[in-house]
């Protein structure tokens, strides 16, 4: 994906250094490649494994998710794998695990795993701190803690995951994007025009980076979302702002790297389980 363009150069490069990974496989290795993507298929092209299992949404690839659920706080995937068909159902938020998921259940295959065995043990599966982590913030609001880091893909996928949620309240804190050269300024046109559109109560950008790149993408869909948008780089106003729309109904997406003192502020101490938490955020 387009991230750290701002030292590779292009997302060409990208795709030249990953495919050094399938290009040191012996023979004998299996190369495990994401179906759905030009780019990776043509990075396996000519390699030297002897196996490649592909993976994807789509029929053709070996691996390949055939219905997706989301909309309960985990994910319900019917997988199929050489005429193989199972319901894997993970304890994790958001479409952009899929095709990690699908990866897994890739290597496990390659390892020799029936795809039933699959399906119990992916039930354990939990998700890495701050990536799309559900906690219980103020007033019970469900937050969504994703300040891991961000990428455009990431950040794209996780303003889509709002429409997934149930809520009566959705609320975006986001630091913006870094590491991404030359094509920076068009991705955070991109991450403004895709916040318009999920109509969010209140965005907070919490960097004067791109601001303007950030405002003419959401200006581009819908004007008057603008009154909805404030740019806070310290984070001194955001806790003022946000708290009149904090509370059950309400869902709270933290997307990069927001300041400390905020997160720290907002994800409280809670850990609703995922369906638990979205139900909650519902009623």
């Amino acid at each position: 994906g387009p991230q750290h363009l701002d030292l590779f150069g292009s997302l060409e490069a990208v795709v030249r250094a990953k495919g050094e990974l399938l290009a040191a496989l012996p023979i004998e290795g299996v190369a495990v490649v994401n179906g759905d993507q030009a780019a990776c298929i043509a990075a396996s092209a000519g390699t030297r494994p002897a196996r490649t299992i592909r993976y994807g949404l789509q029929a053709g690839n070996a691996v390949w998710a055939e219905t997706v659920d989301a909309r309960r706080g985990e994910l319900s995937v019917i997988v199929r794998a050489d005429g193989e068909r199972a319901t894997i159902r993970v304890p994790l938020f958001g479409r952009l695990h899929v095709s990690n998921l699908l990866a897994a259940v890739a290597g496990a295959r390659a390892l020799g795993m029936p795809l039933k065995r699959i399906a119990d043990a992916a039930a354990a599966i939990r998700p890495l701190p701050r990536t799309m982590e559900l906690r219980l913030g103020p007033k019970n609001t469900l937050v969504i803690d994703d300040t891991y880091s961000a990428n455009l893909d990431g950040v794209l996928a996780a303003f889509e995951s709002l429409r997934d949620v149930e809520a009566a309240t959705r609320l975006v804190v986001f630091s913006g994007m870094i590491e991404l050269g030359r094509e920076a300024r068009s991705a955070h046109r991109r991450a403004g025009l895709a916040l318009a559109k999920i109509r969010p109560e209140l965005v907070i950008l919490t960097t004067t980076d791109f601001a303007e790149d950030v405002r003419t993408g959401i200006e581009s869909v819908d004007r008057e979302a603008l009154s909805r948008f404030l740019v806070d780089p310290k984070g001194a106003v955001s806790l003022s702002r946000l708290e009149p729309f904090l509370g059950e109904g309400a869902v709270l997406l933290l997307e990069g790297r927001i300041p400390e003192r905020v997160r720290a502020s907002l994800v409280g101490g809670g850990r609703p389980g995922g369906r638990e938490g979205l139900e909650q955020a519902s009623q």
